[in-house]
């Protein structure tokens, strides 16, 4: 019985490393595009943010969850 709960820990212990990893990746991911959002958006002359999103199909409201989290931290590094 011991051994089995050993091998249970081992195996948790390895999920939530992979998991851990797979959470980091994903803020990254998100920040990156952020930061590439937010140069898009500041280059686009006014008035053609919206429609430029609604052409790629990105919700209004999702991209701006991500360049606010590109504005709350100023590099990749904080994120996390």
């Amino acid at each position: 019985m011991a051994e089995e709960i050993t091998a249970l820990w081992q195996e948790a212990e390895q999920h939530l490393r992979a998991f851990e990893r797979l959470a980091r990746r994903t803020v990254e991911e998100a920040w990156l595009a952020g930061d590439a959002l937010l140069q898009i958006r500041q280059r686009l002359p006014h008035g053609a943010w919206l429609p430029a999103l609604k052409e790629r199909g990105i919700a209004y409201t999702t991209a701006n969850r991500f360049i606010r989290l590109r504005q709350q931290y100023a590099e990749i590094n904080q994120v996390g």
